[in-house]
Protein backbone atom coordinates (compact mmCIF):
# COMPACT_ATOMS: atom_id res chain seq x y z
CA UNK A 1 0.00 0.00 0.00
CA UNK A 2 1.58 3.31 -1.12
CA UNK A 3 1.68 6.57 0.78
CA UNK A 4 -1.21 8.10 -1.14
CA UNK A 5 -3.53 5.19 -0.29
CA UNK A 6 -2.50 5.42 3.36
CA UNK A 7 -3.32 9.13 3.36
CA UNK A 8 -6.77 8.50 1.87
CA UNK A 9 -7.41 5.78 4.44
CA UNK A 10 -6.42 8.01 7.35
CA UNK A 11 -8.55 10.86 6.06
CA UNK A 12 -11.57 8.57 5.74
CA UNK A 13 -11.03 7.25 9.25
CA UNK A 14 -10.62 10.76 10.66
CA UNK A 15 -13.77 11.94 8.92
CA UNK A 16 -15.78 9.05 10.29
CA UNK A 17 -14.48 9.28 13.85
CA UNK A 18 -14.76 13.05 13.85
CA UNK A 19 -18.35 13.16 12.62
CA UNK A 20 -20.92 13.74 15.39
CA UNK A 21 -23.52 11.87 13.34
CA UNK A 22 -21.35 8.77 12.98
CA UNK A 23 -20.56 8.82 16.68
CA UNK A 24 -24.26 9.20 17.50
CA UNK A 25 -25.08 6.20 15.30
CA UNK A 26 -22.40 4.18 17.10
CA UNK A 27 -23.92 5.15 20.46
CA UNK A 28 -27.41 4.18 19.21
CA UNK A 29 -26.07 0.79 18.12
CA UNK A 30 -24.57 0.21 21.58
CA UNK A 31 -27.89 1.11 23.21
CA UNK A 32 -29.64 -1.49 21.07
CA UNK A 33 -26.90 -4.03 21.81
CA UNK A 34 -27.31 -3.48 25.55
CA UNK A 35 -30.96 -4.47 25.32
CA UNK A 36 -29.71 -8.07 25.31
CA UNK A 37 -28.50 -8.04 28.95
CA UNK A 38 -31.57 -5.98 29.87
CA UNK A 39 -33.80 -8.70 28.40
CA UNK A 40 -31.83 -11.34 30.32
CA UNK A 41 -32.43 -9.49 33.59
CA UNK A 42 -36.13 -9.16 32.76
CA UNK A 43 -36.32 -12.92 32.20
CA UNK A 44 -34.62 -13.48 35.55
CA UNK A 45 -37.25 -11.27 37.22
CA UNK A 46 -40.02 -13.47 35.80
CA UNK A 47 -38.17 -16.58 36.94
CA UNK A 48 -37.86 -15.31 40.52
CA UNK A 49 -41.51 -14.20 40.51
CA UNK A 50 -42.60 -17.67 39.37
CA UNK A 51 -40.45 -19.22 42.08
CA UNK A 52 -42.16 -17.00 44.65
CA UNK A 53 -45.58 -17.99 43.28
CA UNK A 54 -44.69 -21.67 43.69
CA UNK A 55 -43.68 -21.04 47.32
CA UNK A 56 -46.96 -19.18 47.91
CA UNK A 57 -48.93 -22.03 46.34
CA UNK A 58 -47.13 -24.59 48.50
CA UNK A 59 -47.85 -22.74 51.74
CA UNK A 60 -51.43 -21.76 50.93
CA UNK A 61 -52.20 -25.33 49.88
CA UNK A 62 -51.53 -26.36 53.48
CA UNK A 63 -52.90 -23.24 55.21
CA UNK A 64 -55.80 -22.19 53.03
CA UNK A 65 -56.28 -20.39 49.74
CA UNK A 66 -58.61 -17.63 48.68
CA UNK A 67 -61.78 -18.03 50.70
CA UNK A 68 -65.40 -17.53 49.76
CA UNK A 69 -68.46 -17.86 51.97
CA UNK A 70 -71.96 -18.46 50.59
CA UNK A 71 -75.02 -18.92 52.72
CA UNK A 72 -76.62 -20.06 54.82
CA UNK A 73 -79.22 -21.66 52.59
CA UNK A 74 -82.20 -23.71 53.77
CA UNK A 75 -82.64 -26.92 51.74
CA UNK A 76 -86.00 -28.65 52.23
CA UNK A 77 -86.72 -31.94 50.38
CA UNK A 78 -90.19 -32.10 48.84
CA UNK A 79 -91.94 -35.36 47.89
CA UNK A 80 -94.49 -34.82 45.14
CA UNK A 81 -97.20 -37.34 44.34
CA UNK A 82 -97.61 -38.11 40.66
CA UNK A 83 -100.77 -39.07 38.85
CA UNK A 84 -101.25 -42.72 38.05
CA UNK A 85 -102.59 -44.04 34.76
CA UNK A 86 -106.06 -43.57 36.12
CA UNK A 87 -105.52 -39.83 36.50
CA UNK A 88 -105.45 -39.83 40.31
CA UNK A 89 -102.62 -39.13 42.69
CA UNK A 90 -101.10 -42.29 44.14
CA UNK A 91 -98.65 -42.77 46.95
CA UNK A 92 -96.81 -45.31 44.81
CA UNK A 93 -95.81 -42.67 42.25
CA UNK A 94 -93.67 -39.89 43.76
CA UNK A 95 -90.97 -37.51 42.68
CA UNK A 96 -88.45 -35.83 44.96
CA UNK A 97 -87.62 -32.19 44.54
CA UNK A 98 -85.91 -29.59 46.72
CA UNK A 99 -87.13 -26.26 47.97
CA UNK A 100 -84.23 -23.84 48.49
CA UNK A 101 -84.88 -20.78 50.65
CA UNK A 102 -82.54 -17.81 51.18
CA UNK A 103 -82.57 -15.79 54.43
CA UNK A 104 -84.95 -12.87 54.66
CA UNK A 105 -82.22 -10.97 56.52
CA UNK A 106 -78.50 -11.67 56.74
CA UNK A 107 -75.85 -9.92 58.83
CA UNK A 108 -72.29 -11.11 58.17
CA UNK A 109 -69.30 -9.86 60.16
CA UNK A 110 -65.72 -10.86 59.34
CA UNK A 111 -62.62 -9.93 61.30
CA UNK A 112 -59.37 -10.77 59.51
CA UNK A 113 -56.04 -10.99 61.34
CA UNK A 114 -53.04 -11.29 59.04
CA UNK A 115 -49.80 -13.08 59.79
CA UNK A 116 -46.64 -13.87 57.84
CA UNK A 117 -45.13 -17.30 57.24
CA UNK A 118 -41.58 -17.75 55.94
CA UNK A 119 -40.07 -20.27 53.55
CA UNK A 120 -36.39 -19.61 52.91
CA UNK A 121 -35.94 -15.97 51.86
CA UNK A 122 -39.62 -15.62 50.96
CA UNK A 123 -42.41 -14.37 53.16
CA UNK A 124 -46.06 -15.16 52.50
CA UNK A 125 -48.86 -13.07 54.07
CA UNK A 126 -51.75 -15.17 55.36
CA UNK A 127 -54.82 -14.44 57.45
CA UNK A 128 -57.24 -16.01 59.90
CA UNK A 129 -60.83 -14.78 59.70
CA UNK A 130 -63.43 -14.98 62.45
CA UNK A 131 -66.83 -15.09 60.75
CA UNK A 132 -70.18 -14.45 62.37
CA UNK A 133 -73.51 -14.94 60.56
CA UNK A 134 -76.96 -14.20 61.88
CA UNK A 135 -80.35 -13.45 60.45
CA UNK A 136 -83.83 -14.83 59.92
CA UNK A 137 -85.68 -17.17 57.58
CA UNK A 138 -89.24 -16.30 56.64
CA UNK A 139 -90.64 -19.44 54.94
CA UNK A 140 -94.31 -18.50 54.73
CA UNK A 141 -94.19 -17.39 51.10
CA UNK A 142 -91.98 -20.30 49.99
CA UNK A 143 -94.24 -22.92 51.60
CA UNK A 144 -97.35 -21.27 50.24
CA UNK A 145 -96.09 -21.85 46.70
CA UNK A 146 -96.29 -25.65 47.13
CA UNK A 147 -99.10 -27.73 45.65
CA UNK A 148 -101.56 -29.87 47.68
CA UNK A 149 -99.86 -33.05 46.46
CA UNK A 150 -96.46 -31.93 47.84
CA UNK A 151 -95.21 -33.38 51.11
CA UNK A 152 -92.52 -31.52 53.05
CA UNK A 153 -89.83 -33.80 54.48
CA UNK A 154 -88.87 -31.71 57.49
CA UNK A 155 -86.87 -34.54 59.03
CA UNK A 156 -84.39 -34.19 56.11
CA UNK A 157 -84.24 -30.39 55.93
CA UNK A 158 -80.76 -28.94 56.38
CA UNK A 159 -79.11 -25.58 56.86
CA UNK A 160 -76.24 -25.39 54.34
CA UNK A 161 -73.16 -23.15 54.27
CA UNK A 162 -70.76 -23.17 51.31
CA UNK A 163 -67.04 -22.55 51.99
CA UNK A 164 -64.46 -22.05 49.25
CA UNK A 165 -61.65 -24.04 50.89
CA UNK A 166 -63.35 -26.23 53.47
CA UNK A 167 -60.04 -27.78 54.57
CA UNK A 168 -59.16 -24.45 56.18
CA UNK A 169 -62.18 -24.40 58.54
CA UNK A 170 -60.96 -24.20 62.14
CA UNK A 171 -62.54 -24.59 65.54
CA UNK A 172 -64.73 -23.35 67.12
CA UNK A 173 -67.61 -23.96 64.72
CA UNK A 174 -71.21 -23.51 65.81
CA UNK A 175 -74.64 -23.29 64.16
CA UNK A 176 -78.01 -22.47 65.75
CA UNK A 177 -81.57 -22.71 64.47
CA UNK A 178 -84.38 -20.99 66.36
CA UNK A 179 -82.16 -20.83 69.44
CA UNK A 180 -81.31 -24.54 69.35
CA UNK A 181 -77.75 -25.76 68.66
CA UNK A 182 -77.15 -27.81 65.52
CA UNK A 183 -74.53 -30.43 64.79
CA UNK A 184 -72.41 -29.37 61.76
CA UNK A 185 -71.55 -32.08 59.25
CA UNK A 186 -69.24 -32.03 56.21
CA UNK A 187 -70.74 -31.29 52.81
CA UNK A 188 -73.43 -28.85 51.69
CA UNK A 189 -75.99 -31.33 50.26
CA UNK A 190 -75.62 -29.41 46.99
CA UNK A 191 -73.93 -30.57 43.81
CA UNK A 192 -70.51 -29.18 42.89
CA UNK A 193 -70.19 -27.42 46.24
CA UNK A 194 -67.98 -27.71 49.32
CA UNK A 195 -68.84 -26.67 52.82
CA UNK A 196 -70.85 -27.75 55.83
CA UNK A 197 -74.47 -28.47 56.69
CA UNK A 198 -76.60 -29.29 59.74
CA UNK A 199 -79.94 -31.04 60.05
CA UNK A 200 -82.70 -29.03 61.70
CA UNK A 201 -83.62 -30.33 65.16
CA UNK A 202 -86.96 -30.33 66.97
CA UNK A 203 -90.35 -31.87 66.30
CA UNK A 204 -91.12 -32.42 62.64
CA UNK A 205 -94.63 -31.59 61.44
CA UNK A 206 -96.55 -34.19 59.45
CA UNK A 207 -95.97 -32.00 56.44
CA UNK A 208 -98.81 -32.81 54.06
CA UNK A 209 -99.70 -29.86 51.87
CA UNK A 210 -103.39 -29.83 52.69
CA UNK A 211 -102.45 -28.95 56.28
CA UNK A 212 -99.40 -26.68 56.18
CA UNK A 213 -97.25 -26.58 59.34
CA UNK A 214 -97.51 -23.45 61.38
CA UNK A 215 -94.35 -21.35 61.56
CA UNK A 216 -93.61 -18.08 63.22
CA UNK A 217 -93.14 -15.09 60.97
CA UNK A 218 -89.37 -15.46 61.13
CA UNK A 219 -87.05 -18.18 62.41
CA UNK A 220 -83.69 -16.84 63.66
CA UNK A 221 -80.37 -18.53 62.95
CA UNK A 222 -76.75 -18.04 63.95
CA UNK A 223 -73.43 -19.42 62.76
CA UNK A 224 -69.83 -18.74 63.67
CA UNK A 225 -66.64 -20.22 62.29
CA UNK A 226 -62.94 -19.55 61.88
CA UNK A 227 -61.29 -19.71 58.45
CA UNK A 228 -57.65 -19.76 57.44
CA UNK A 229 -56.94 -18.20 54.08
CA UNK A 230 -54.77 -16.11 51.82
CA UNK A 231 -55.03 -13.63 48.95
CA UNK A 232 -58.59 -12.57 49.73
CA UNK A 233 -62.01 -13.33 51.20
CA UNK A 234 -65.43 -12.99 49.56
CA UNK A 235 -68.95 -13.18 50.96
CA UNK A 236 -72.07 -13.82 48.87
CA UNK A 237 -74.94 -11.70 50.25
CA UNK A 238 -77.73 -14.28 49.89
CA UNK A 239 -80.16 -12.54 52.23
CA UNK A 240 -83.08 -10.65 50.80
CA UNK A 241 -81.67 -7.80 52.84
CA UNK A 242 -77.94 -8.27 53.41
CA UNK A 243 -75.42 -6.36 55.47
CA UNK A 244 -71.75 -7.37 55.32
CA UNK A 245 -68.96 -5.92 57.45
CA UNK A 246 -65.30 -6.86 56.94
CA UNK A 247 -62.46 -5.55 59.10
CA UNK A 248 -58.79 -6.42 59.21
CA UNK A 249 -55.28 -5.20 59.91
CA UNK A 250 -54.17 -4.80 56.28
CA UNK A 251 -53.06 -1.25 55.60
CA UNK A 252 -53.58 -1.41 51.82
CA UNK A 253 -56.53 -3.70 50.99
CA UNK A 254 -58.28 -3.85 47.62
CA UNK A 255 -62.07 -3.97 47.75
CA UNK A 256 -63.47 -6.39 45.20
CA UNK A 257 -66.74 -7.94 44.15
CA UNK A 258 -69.94 -6.78 42.49
CA UNK A 259 -70.40 -3.73 44.73
CA UNK A 260 -68.07 -1.24 46.34
CA UNK A 261 -68.49 -0.76 50.09
CA UNK A 262 -70.99 1.84 51.22
CA UNK A 263 -68.66 2.72 54.08
CA UNK A 264 -64.93 2.21 54.41
CA UNK A 265 -61.94 3.52 56.31
CA UNK A 266 -58.25 2.70 55.90
CA UNK A 267 -55.28 3.72 58.04
CA UNK A 268 -51.93 2.31 59.11
CA UNK A 269 -53.63 0.10 61.72
CA UNK A 270 -56.00 -1.63 59.30
CA UNK A 271 -59.28 -1.19 57.47
CA UNK A 272 -63.00 -1.34 58.02
CA UNK A 273 -65.62 -1.77 55.31
CA UNK A 274 -69.37 -2.33 55.15
CA UNK A 275 -71.90 -3.19 52.45
CA UNK A 276 -75.68 -2.90 52.52
CA UNK A 277 -77.25 -4.71 49.57
CA UNK A 278 -81.00 -4.74 48.87
CA UNK A 279 -82.88 -7.75 47.50
CA UNK A 280 -83.56 -6.33 44.02
CA UNK A 281 -79.86 -5.62 43.35
CA UNK A 282 -78.80 -9.28 43.47
CA UNK A 283 -81.00 -10.86 40.80
CA UNK A 284 -81.43 -13.97 42.97
CA UNK A 285 -84.91 -15.28 43.91
CA UNK A 286 -85.93 -15.58 47.53
CA UNK A 287 -86.74 -19.28 47.01
CA UNK A 288 -86.95 -21.80 44.17
CA UNK A 289 -87.79 -25.43 43.46
CA UNK A 290 -85.25 -27.69 41.79
CA UNK A 291 -84.99 -31.39 41.02
CA UNK A 292 -81.43 -31.23 42.36
CA UNK A 293 -80.21 -28.75 44.98
CA UNK A 294 -78.47 -26.34 42.59
CA UNK A 295 -78.02 -22.59 42.30
CA UNK A 296 -80.11 -20.75 39.74
CA UNK A 297 -77.00 -19.17 38.18
CA UNK A 298 -73.40 -20.18 37.64
CA UNK A 299 -71.86 -17.13 39.32
CA UNK A 300 -73.29 -15.71 42.51
CA UNK A 301 -72.90 -12.04 43.44
CA UNK A 302 -70.24 -11.40 46.06
CA UNK A 303 -68.37 -8.69 47.92
CA UNK A 304 -65.00 -8.95 49.54
CA UNK A 305 -61.46 -7.75 49.99
CA UNK A 306 -58.21 -8.84 48.37
CA UNK A 307 -54.81 -8.81 50.05
CA UNK A 308 -51.89 -6.72 48.77
CA UNK A 309 -50.36 -8.30 45.68
CA UNK A 310 -47.93 -11.10 46.40
CA UNK A 311 -45.56 -10.28 43.56
CA UNK A 312 -45.62 -6.54 44.11
CA UNK A 313 -41.84 -6.43 44.62
CA UNK A 314 -41.13 -8.15 41.33
CA UNK A 315 -43.70 -6.04 39.50
CA UNK A 316 -41.98 -2.90 40.79
CA UNK A 317 -38.59 -4.12 39.55
CA UNK A 318 -40.11 -5.10 36.22
CA UNK A 319 -41.49 -1.59 35.87
CA UNK A 320 -38.04 -0.16 36.55
CA UNK A 321 -36.54 -2.28 33.74
CA UNK A 322 -38.89 -0.57 31.29
CA UNK A 323 -36.92 2.63 31.89
CA UNK A 324 -33.55 1.01 31.06
CA UNK A 325 -33.45 2.47 27.56
CA UNK A 326 -34.10 5.94 29.03
CA UNK A 327 -31.14 5.61 31.41
CA UNK A 328 -28.84 4.35 28.67
CA UNK A 329 -29.92 7.09 26.28
CA UNK A 330 -29.51 9.92 28.79
CA UNK A 331 -26.13 8.70 30.06
CA UNK A 332 -24.71 8.07 26.59
CA UNK A 333 -26.09 11.40 25.35
CA UNK A 334 -24.32 13.14 28.21
CA UNK A 335 -21.02 11.43 27.39
CA UNK A 336 -21.50 12.11 23.68
CA UNK A 337 -22.02 15.83 24.36
CA UNK A 338 -18.89 15.90 26.54
CA UNK A 339 -16.93 14.29 23.74
CA UNK A 340 -18.29 16.53 20.99
CA UNK A 341 -17.98 19.81 22.86
CA UNK A 342 -14.67 19.21 24.64
CA UNK A 343 -12.86 17.29 21.94
CA UNK A 344 -11.83 14.60 24.41
CA UNK A 345 -12.29 11.26 22.62
CA UNK A 346 -14.28 8.52 24.34
CA UNK A 347 -13.78 5.03 22.97
CA UNK A 348 -16.62 2.65 22.17
CA UNK A 349 -15.38 0.27 24.87
CA UNK A 350 -15.73 3.02 27.45
CA UNK A 351 -19.33 3.55 26.34
CA UNK A 352 -19.86 -0.21 26.55
CA UNK A 353 -18.48 -0.53 30.10
CA UNK A 354 -20.63 2.41 31.17
CA UNK A 355 -23.71 0.79 29.68
CA UNK A 356 -23.01 -2.59 31.29
CA UNK A 357 -22.75 -0.89 34.67
CA UNK A 358 -26.16 0.70 34.11
CA UNK A 359 -27.59 -2.72 33.21
CA UNK A 360 -26.04 -4.22 36.33
CA UNK A 361 -28.20 -1.87 38.43
CA UNK A 362 -31.31 -3.96 37.72
CA UNK A 363 -29.60 -7.18 38.73
CA UNK A 364 -28.45 -5.58 41.97
CA UNK A 365 -31.92 -4.17 42.52
CA UNK A 366 -33.50 -7.62 42.06
CA UNK A 367 -31.08 -9.56 44.27
CA UNK A 368 -31.04 -7.00 47.08
CA UNK A 369 -34.82 -6.56 47.10
CA UNK A 370 -35.30 -10.16 48.24
CA UNK A 371 -33.40 -9.32 51.43
CA UNK A 372 -33.67 -5.57 52.04
CA UNK A 373 -37.02 -4.62 50.56
CA UNK A 374 -37.77 -2.59 47.45
CA UNK A 375 -36.86 0.96 48.37
CA UNK A 376 -33.74 0.32 50.44
CA UNK A 377 -32.38 -2.02 47.76
CA UNK A 378 -33.08 0.62 45.10
CA UNK A 379 -31.11 3.20 47.06
CA UNK A 380 -28.18 0.84 47.67
CA UNK A 381 -28.04 -0.36 44.05
CA UNK A 382 -28.30 3.13 42.56
CA UNK A 383 -25.66 4.48 44.96
CA UNK A 384 -23.26 1.69 43.94
CA UNK A 385 -23.81 2.39 40.23
CA UNK A 386 -23.40 6.17 40.62
CA UNK A 387 -20.17 5.72 42.61
CA UNK A 388 -18.70 3.25 40.13
CA UNK A 389 -19.55 5.34 37.07
CA UNK A 390 -18.31 8.53 38.72
CA UNK A 391 -15.00 6.85 39.53
CA UNK A 392 -14.67 5.32 36.04
CA UNK A 393 -15.61 8.45 34.08
CA UNK A 394 -13.13 10.58 36.04
CA UNK A 395 -10.30 8.82 34.16
CA UNK A 396 -11.46 9.63 30.62
CA UNK A 397 -13.70 12.68 30.91
CA UNK A 398 -10.70 14.98 31.15
CA UNK A 399 -12.38 17.36 33.56
CA UNK A 400 -13.71 16.88 37.08
CA UNK A 401 -16.59 19.24 36.40
CA UNK A 402 -17.78 16.99 33.60
CA UNK A 403 -17.56 14.02 35.96
CA UNK A 404 -19.55 15.91 38.58
CA UNK A 405 -22.14 16.81 35.94
CA UNK A 406 -22.52 13.15 34.98
CA UNK A 407 -22.86 12.11 38.63
CA UNK A 408 -25.50 14.79 39.28
CA UNK A 409 -27.43 13.67 36.20
CA UNK A 410 -27.39 10.04 37.38
CA UNK A 411 -28.56 11.03 40.86
CA UNK A 412 -31.44 13.00 39.34
CA UNK A 413 -32.33 10.08 37.04
CA UNK A 414 -32.42 7.51 39.85
CA UNK A 415 -34.40 9.87 42.06
CA UNK A 416 -36.80 10.34 39.16
CA UNK A 417 -37.03 6.54 38.78
CA UNK A 418 -37.95 6.08 42.44
CA UNK A 419 -40.69 8.69 42.19
CA UNK A 420 -42.07 6.95 39.10
CA UNK A 421 -42.10 3.57 40.84
CA UNK A 422 -43.97 4.98 43.82
CA UNK A 423 -46.64 6.59 41.63
CA UNK A 424 -48.80 4.15 39.68
CA UNK A 425 -51.74 6.35 38.73
CA UNK A 426 -49.58 9.30 37.63
CA UNK A 427 -46.61 7.35 36.23
CA UNK A 428 -47.53 8.10 32.60
CA UNK A 429 -47.92 11.81 33.33
CA UNK A 430 -44.63 12.02 35.25
CA UNK A 431 -42.84 10.00 32.58
CA UNK A 432 -43.98 12.15 29.67
CA UNK A 433 -43.18 15.38 31.53
CA UNK A 434 -39.74 14.02 32.48
CA UNK A 435 -38.92 13.08 28.88
CA UNK A 436 -40.03 16.49 27.67
CA UNK A 437 -37.81 18.24 30.23
CA UNK A 438 -34.79 16.05 29.38
CA UNK A 439 -35.15 16.84 25.71
CA UNK A 440 -35.56 20.53 26.50
CA UNK A 441 -32.38 20.51 28.61
CA UNK A 442 -30.45 18.83 25.80
CA UNK A 443 -31.72 21.37 23.25
CA UNK A 444 -30.90 24.25 25.60
CA UNK A 445 -27.36 22.97 26.24
CA UNK A 446 -26.60 22.69 22.50
CA UNK A 447 -28.51 25.74 21.23
CA UNK A 448 -25.30 27.62 20.25
CA UNK A 449 -23.40 24.65 18.81
CA UNK A 450 -22.44 24.90 15.14
CA UNK A 451 -22.47 21.23 14.21
CA UNK A 452 -20.85 21.82 10.77
CA UNK A 453 -17.99 23.77 12.29
CA UNK A 454 -17.70 21.25 15.12
CA UNK A 455 -17.13 18.45 12.60
CA UNK A 456 -14.38 20.43 10.85
CA UNK A 457 -12.64 21.26 14.14
CA UNK A 458 -12.67 17.61 15.23
CA UNK A 459 -11.38 16.52 11.82
CA UNK A 460 -8.43 18.94 12.02
CA UNK A 461 -7.69 17.83 15.58
CA UNK A 462 -7.60 14.21 14.47
CA UNK A 463 -5.29 15.08 11.56
CA UNK A 464 -2.89 16.95 13.86
CA UNK A 465 -2.84 14.08 16.34
CA UNK A 466 -1.84 11.67 13.57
Amino acid sequence: MNEQEMTVKHRLRDRLTGSPLVKALMVAFLILLLQIPVAQVEGLIWERANRYDSVVAEITDKWGGEQSLTGPLLIIPIETKLKSTGGEYSSGYTKRRHLLVTPSTLDATVNMESEVRYRGIYEVPLYQAKVGLKGQFNMQEALASLQPQDRVLWEEAVLSLEVGDVRAVQSPLSMEWNGMPLVPQPGTKMKHSNGIHARLLGKSPDGFAEEMPEFEQAVPFKASLVLNGSRGLYVSPLGQESRVEITGNWSDPSFQGDWLPTRRSIDENGFSSAWSIPFLAKGLPASWLSDQPLWTQDTLPSVGVAAPQYTGTYQTIERSVKYAILFLTCTFACLWLFEMLSGTPIHAMQYLFTGLTLCLFYLLFLSLSEHLGVWLSCIVASSAVVFQLGWYCSYFSGNRYRTMGLVVMLIVLYGYLMSLLQEQDFALLYGSIGLFLLLAIGMFATRHVDWYKLSEVRLKANQLST
